[in-house]
């Protein structure tokens, strides 16, 4: 899988926030897009908002900026910007600067950020690590972000981000022959996406949690946000998993893994242990890459707002299971049949010698086949 990431430059955004703001008409649709907004106050150490602040949020994996001021009552909202990692400065006269670090933005989501400037000189400092963040008044749904570090340390047998939905909370995990659900519903009423585009099977919907035809890596997905209630319109279900490619940043950044699994520390079956078969064989090996970055030449020239993110997943299984099977007695063989009459006498009777035929030799030749 390879993703192309533009960037838009700050002088553009101006014009794209514009025909952005024709284009939608409530908050609702905000939620359809796979990126995610910042909404700053800034206020003085009184508690009065500061007018005409001058506010920069940057990325902190592109060192792309946007840039703006806060409005008469003290707010700056950005344009929709991609998921990832910010942070935010925040100048005006009178005030020492400051810069709130760490600030998570995720999928679909509006986050309020709140800063008090302190009184001083431009020349003096205050850093922050994570910003506090503001009460979710746009919608009520009631979600949880996995981000990219979780993803890629949660320990998944399967390596499938599919699994993390059975750890939130009012999801009922896979249990022998049922599908996931979610808060009861029928798990095809959820809906699965990545980077805004459905990837479930949605011809066959009974299991739509638990497969998908796209086959989605924990390599490929840099975070999912999982919406279990009061999921609104634009979700077209009753909940939704939303996963999210990773993204290159502004240096080139990858990996390569194998991961390995195979049957030393797997249990055996009870029926196995009671027969003296020994444990089925079992090797997994699952390997890859991922590359991300700069489009350009390292050390060279680049394309400048333009990023590039390609992963790569191979699985390779060899695995043994038991098979239960009729197996033939040697009278069953020779078509005679046993039973319990209602004395409760075993007894025998050869069906063919009742009926005066022999065994067809094609029928024969397949019984032969049947071990004994």
């Amino acid at each position: 899988m390879i993703r192309l990431q533009w960037v838009c430059p700050p002088s553009w955004a101006a014009s794209f926030t514009l025909v952005l703001s024709l284009l939608v008409m409530s908050l609702g649709t905000f939620g359809q897009t796979t990126n995610g907004r910042f909404v700053v106050t800034v206020k003085d150490p009184s508690g009065a908002v500061v007018a005409g602040a001058n506010v920069s949020v940057t990325n902190e994996g592109t060192k792309q900026t946007i840039t703006g001021t806060t409005t008469e009552s003290g707010v700056f909202t950005t344009s929709p910007l991609p998921v990832g990692s910010y942070s935010i400065t925040i100048e005006a006269d009178g005030f020492t600067k400051s810069i709130i670090e760490n600030l998570n933005l995720n999928v679909g989501q509006e986050y309020g950020v709140a800063a008090v400037l302190q009184v001083g000189g431009a020349s003096d400092v205050v850093t922050i690590s994570g910003g506090e963040a503001l009460l979710q008044t746009t919608n009520a749904e009631v979600r949880n972000t996995v981000n990219a570090r979780q993803t890629q340390e949660l320990p998944l047998i399967t390596r499938s981000p599919l699994a993390l939905v059975q750890l939130q909370a009012g999801v009922n995990g896979r249990l022998a022959n049922t599908n996931t659900v979610i808060n009861g519903q029928r798990s095809s009423t959820t809906v699965v996406t990545q980077d805004g585009i459905n990837i479930q099977d949605n011809f066959i919907r009974a299991n739509a949690i638990d497969f998908s035809p796209n086959n989605p890596t924990v390599a490929g997905v840099g975070e999912a946000t999982i919406i279990t209630s009061n999921a609104t319109a634009d979700v077209a279900g009753s909940s939704a998993v939303r996963f999210v490619t990773p993204a290159g940043t502004d240096e080139f950044h990858g990996e390569v893994f194998w991961f390995h699994r195979n049957k030393v520390l797997n249990a055996n079956a009870f029926f196995n242990n009671a027969a003296g078969i020994a444990r089925p064989n079992f090797i997994r090996n699952q390997f890859g890459f991922t590359l991300g970055g700069p489009v350009g030449i390292p050390g060279g020239p680049r394309v400048k707002n333009l990023f590039f993110f390609a992963t790569f997943e191979g699985i390779r299984q060899r695995s043994q299971a038991g098979l239960t099977t009729t197996v033939l007695t040697p009278n069953a063989r020779q078509g005679i049949f046993t039973y319990i009459d209602n004395a409760g006498v075993r007894r025998t009777i050869d069906l063919l010698a009742l009926r005066g035929i022999s065994i067809d030799p094609t029928i024969a030749s397949f019984i032969a086949r049947v071990p004994n």
